[in-house]
């Protein structure tokens, strides 16, 4: 959980302003025993049990890092750092690259070029290959733009890049173009999302930014986007970079993007899914990703996500209803896992199995639909399953898993939970399924060959996934024999289901979209000698020519019906189709020749020669025995294996068929061979590395600790004034610990007393090595009170705490501390009269718990949606008299509502109490961070409250400090935010403050008092107290509204890396509208 240290930010007690605590959290449920693998400019970090993993990303890192490096011209002068999990639950669980909340203040923070990655294994090598690429483009990128210490002291303040750029460019170079990028660009297109891109974030900007670097590209030539970059982080300009490379102005070159993508998707402007009628529409800003039907097609089962949330239904075709039979994750955009949930259906069907990933485990779930009941279970013994389905029989699950490092295809036995591995090799084995009735298996691979290799042979891939296929029926005879389906260069072939006997779907990208087609196997008997021998022919079918991506498709082999899901003008949809299996075109058949499987010991036969498919036998190898997969069988002899120098030709030139020769294995054994020698492993130790550095300016208190209460409100101890803050932190590769030093003065040395006595210093340490996080504080403060003309009162608190936070989930957990404050009361002497006057102690004992619920995520500077709230309660007691004692409870809670785009509707609740012996006072009015506030003494204090401390309570614009006070408060502030040139602009915006520069629209209204209601006589405000000559007095009922109202509107934006806000407000007040008051102030939020 790292909401404590994410903006190096130490918090005492419950501070009743703007700047509060709050954050995601890290769950962790398991432990890492991290080692590493140190390289000559980089080191993998990995944990036991990994080793193959690991050794295989350094070969990727070894192969990509010197391209990236020199395709940017920007070599690193630093090693990399490269964390490999198994699976995302487990980077979950690290504190990496954990979410970081914007700091109240944004200036001043240097940015600390990093140097460390992270990437997780789902199975596919293809894959983490791309995100290796694209975390190694960020780091040599961030080396690139921010530079070494010093130059980052500039850089980080004066270059902001917009994510568009940043993402995007960090997504071209890691990912090729392909079908699910296309999915998205042809949608924002189609839809206008692009029409403004400075508006787009997270995901929405990275495609959109993909797709602009991929224009340029195939535009100007590929290697001018070094040259862009580079002129743009020289000029700290993004359009001086378009400008003096190609000539044009950045709004020249949105146009030609926009008229680029025009052309590439004018036939999807002709097409509008909208006018026929889906089955199933989804929700808005939601997203349809898994879809699977039951054998008879009465059951559609799909996965509904809004970011890390995701919903399973369940609809009926038969009573056209849905129902939700399973839910799961959080509406968080950090770190979606779209690889889950994973469904199949039992083909009785009945019972609809579900697989996810939770708490650090994989679990099995099972929805029986005439019961309605959900029955979960562990489901053991894999590092993550990629996919799964039913045998045919029921009893069995096939499915796609991996585990150590290696994805492989294996049957598991639901009974008795007994696994049999069908592939055991380095190479990629993906979505496996079941046809002919269960005898043959059909699945997706990235090996070149059609051979199984042994486990110890460390050899990978990242090449396309063809399909390949096995006889399931020779298992029972301990032999793999393996063929290939299909072989096309650049192109994945992901394998669907059985659409009919011996025919199976499949997708491909082939032409950028990701269209459904089908390859069906036929046999007949070559010759028979102890066992029948077969010849196979393998024909492709095309059976869609849509012209938008297909997201993914279901079929029915009893109803005949496909249900396919399609993405268009922002909304998933689902589809039904009759697909028809009839007078399909079909490629050439391809005639592949048996051979026999020889086994140690059989005798071969001689096969009739056939010139006609020469070239193409080494399509279907001699089986291997199973007991072969754990000893070294690459140098197996093959009969036949030899090729002629014709054939190796052919196989070395590209064709446009579908099926091509295999590769000879010794050949992929060379090829596959990286140069690159494994070190031995080496132990990690625990060593600290600068975060970041501050040199700030504002108004604000480090720690924001209540003040002592002197009898008066004072405004020289309600606000710390213009002062400056030091402050340096580090933290450990994995993010575990965290150190922090700060000091903060106002460089105002009063005379034979002390160069700084209004200072604060800060020490903090932060534990997140387990679930339950640990903090350490100790905070020094020190101010000095003007009492009159050269009358002087300093005042010295010390504090000590120790806080744990335990984490429900990533978006919920409890706070609870301990602590120990130490005040000291001096009036400094100004002549000899007043030395004797003594120095007043006060020791206080504290306890604390809170709990924080946090779901927001961020869509731009100080722009967020969703919800966070704390709920708090406190006790202070002093330890040097009786009776003490001072209770708090208090709660903050705040709803960010998009209206549209980036246009944002915030609002706050916040409201506190003190009781007990004695008191805390809330002194409201004011903003956060103000650089000329001013104060109300106009406004009675209840004495006889016996206040020990005093807080600021913010928002109230359009009246001064103290307007109000009391033991109690409740403040409402509602603020409409529009980004108006980031919102409205067509065009990227080069200018960092019109980027985010906001119009504010707002409204406040609160009170505080005394007694149980702002309208109790016990509240002094609605009372006046005249005293009479005699003695005595009259109290008059004042005839004062208690709540008062302020509204107004406000500016806002970042200038020289300081979020800078400046308000126009006007206090309502008795029903009167007071002179305006104008602030000034340095923070973000409300």
């Amino acid at each position: 959980m790292l909401c404590f240290f994410a903006s190096q930010q130490i918090s005492a007690q419950f501070y009743y302003g703007i700047r509060q605590e709050y954050g995601k959290n890290r769950v962790q449920f398991n432990d890492f025993d991290w080692i590493f693998l140190r390289f000559e400019a980089f080191d993998v970090y990995f944990y036991r049990g990994n080793e193959e993993l690991a050794e295989n990303v350094a070969r990727l890192t070894h192969k990509n890092l010197p391209r990236i490096e020199s395709y940017l011209d920007a070599p690193l002068d630093e090693r990399v750092q490269i964390l490999v999990f198994n699976n995302l639950s487990d980077l979950k669980q690290s504190n990496v690259n954990s979410n970081e909340e914007d700091d109240y203040n944004t200036g001043g923070v240097t940015r600390i070029s990093g140097s460390r990655l992270f990437v997780y294994f789902d199975g596919d090598y293809q894959n983490l290959e791309k995100t290796l690429k694209m975390g190694l483009t960020e780091v040599v990128l961030s080396n690139f733009l921010y530079g070494s210490f010093t130059q980052s002291l500039a850089n980080s303040a004066l270059l902001n890049l917009p994510s568009w750029y940043m993402e995007g460019l960090i997504s071209y170079m890691g990912d090729n173009w392909n079908s699910d990028i296309d999915i998205k660009v042809r949608d924002g297109f189609y839809s206008n999302q692009y029409k403004r891109i400075n508006s787009l974030t997270q995901l929405d900007a990275r495609y959109a930014g993909h797709s602009f670097w991929y224009f340029i590209a195939q535009t100007y030539g590929d290697k001018i986007i070094r040259n862009i970059v580079y002129m743009s982080v020289v000029n700290r300009d993004i359009e001086s970079g378009f400008l003096y490379i190609l000539g044009k102005e950045l709004d020249e070159i949105t146009e030609d993007w926009k008229a680029f993508y025009a052309d590439r998707y004018a036939s999807t402007k002709e097409v509008n899914l909208k006018e026929k009628t889906s089955l199933i529409r989804g929700r808005q800003n939601h997203e349809i990703t898994k879809i699977v039907s039951s054998a008879n097609g009465r059951f559609i089962s799909y996965v509904d996500r809004r970011f890390s949330q995701y919903k399973v239904y369940v609809y009926d075709r038969e009573t056209d209803k849905k129902e939700k039979v399973y839910s799961g994750g959080y509406r968080i955009a950090q770190n979606t896992d779209y690889s889950y949930p994973l469904l199949a259906w039992h083909p009785n069907n009945t019972n609809l199995a579900i697989i996810t990933e939770e708490e650090g485990g994989t679990n099995l779930s099972i929805y029986d639909s005439e019961k309605e009941e959900l029955t979960t279970k562990p489901f053991f013994r894999f590092d993550k399953i990629i996919s799964f389905e039913y045998a045919p029989n029921g009893k069995q699950f096939l499915l796609s898993a991996a585990k150590n490092g290696q994805s492989d295809i294996y049957v598991y036995t639901i009974l008795n939970t007994k696994i049999q591995a069908i592939t055991s090799d380095a190479y990629d084995d993906l979505h496996p399924t079941f046809i002919s009735g269960g005898s043959r298996i059909v699945w997706s691979s990235n090996r070149p060959v059609d051979t199984l290799y042994p486990r110890s042979d460390k050899m990978f891939s990242t090449e396309n996934l063809d399909l390949f296929a096995t006889d399931n029926r020779e298992l029972r005879d301990d032999t793999v024999a393996i063929w290939r389906l299909t072989r096309s260069s650049e192109i994945n072939e992901i394998a669907g289901e059985e659409l009919a006997p011996g025919l199976v779907g499949f997708y491909s990208d082939r032409s950028g979209i990701r269209r459904q087609h089908a390859v069906k196997i036929d046999s007949a008997i070559a010759y028979v000698d102890t066992t029948t021998h077969y010849d196979y022919f393998f024909s492709e079918y095309p059976l869609r020519e849509n012209e938008f991506s297909l997201v993914d498709a279901t079929f029915s082999k009893e109803t005949g019906l496909s249900h396919s899901i399609y993405l268009q003008d922002g909304r998933y949809r689902i589809y039904e189709n009759d697909l028809s299996l009839t007078n399909l075109n079909s490629t050439e058949a391809i005639k592949v020749k048996s051979k026999d499987i020889r086994l140690e010991g059989d005798t071969p036969v001689e096969a009739v020669e056939d010139d006609a498919i020469k070239s193409l036998e080494t399509l279907y190898y001699p089986g291997v025995s199973r007991s072969q997969l754990s000893i070294n069988i690459l140098n197996y002899n093959f009969q036949g294996q030899k090729k002629t120098e014709e054939t190796k030709k052919e196989e070395n030139e590209p064709s446009k068929r579908t099926l091509l020769p295999a590769l000879d294995p010794e050949d992929v054994i060379a090829q596959a061979d990286d140069e690159i020698e494994i070190p031995p492993v080496r132990n990690y130790f625990l060593s600290f590395f600068k975060d970041n550095f501050t040199v700030r300016f504002d108004n604000m208190f480090d720690n924001p600790q209540y003040q002592p209460f002197t009898g008066f409100v004072s405004g020289d101890i309600l606000n710390q004034g213009f002062n400056m803050n030091f402050k340096l932190g580090a933290m450990d590769l994995m993010h575990d610990y965290r150190l922090v030093a700060g000091v903060r003065t106002t460089f105002s040395p009063l005379p034979g007393t002390s160069l700084a006595p209004n200072a604060e210093f800060v020490l903090g340490v932060a534990d997140y090595k387990d679930r339950i996080d640990k903090f350490y504080t100790y905070t020094r403060r020190s101010q000095v009170q003007v009492l009159a003309l050269s009358n002087y009162r300093r005042l010295i608190n010390n504090e000590f705490n120790y806080k744990v936070v335990y984490p429900f989930n990533p978006v919920a957990s409890a706070h609870l501390s301990v602590g120990y404050r130490f005040d000291e009361n001096i009036r400094l002497a100004t002549d000899f009269n007043q030395l004797d006057q003594s120095i007043n102690y006060t020791d206080y004992a504290i306890a604390r718990a809170a709990y924080i619920y946090d779901n927001t995520r961020k869509l731009g500077l100080n722009l967020y949606a969703g919800l966070r709230y704390k709920a708090f309660a406190e006790y202070y007691r002093n330890l040097t008299v009786s009776p003490s004692g001072l209770y708090t409870a208090g709660v903050d809670a705040r709803h960010y509502l998009i209206i549209h785009r980036n246009f944002i509707w915030a609002n706050r609740f916040a409201a506190g109490t003190s009781f007990g012996p004695e008191k805390l006072i809330y002194i409201m009015g004011g903003v956060d961070n103000d650089f000329s506030p001013n104060l109300d003494q106009s406004t009675p204090i209840a004495r006889e409250n016996n206040y020990i401390f005093q807080t600021l309570v913010t928002n109230m614009r359009g009246f001064f400090q103290n307007t109000r006070n009391g033991n109690t408060f409740a403040v409402v502030n509602s603020e409409l935010r529009l980004p108006v040139i980031s919102y409205f602009a067509n065009r990227p915006i080069r200018n960092d403050f019109l980027q985010n520069l906001m119009i504010v629209g707002f409204a406040d209204v609160g009170t505080a008092w005394n007694g149980p209601s702002p309208y109790s006589k016990e509240n002094v405000i609605n009372t006046i107290t005249v005293p009479l000559g005699t003695g005595g007095q009259i109290v008059l009922d004042s005839q004062k509204e208690p709540i008062i109202l302020g509204t107004g509107f406000g500016l806002r934006s970042r200038l020289f890396g300081y979020y800078v806000r400046a308000d126009w407000a006007w206090g309502i007040e008795d029903g009167i509208v007071l002179p305006n008051v104008f602030y000034i102030s340095l923070s973000t939020d409300f």
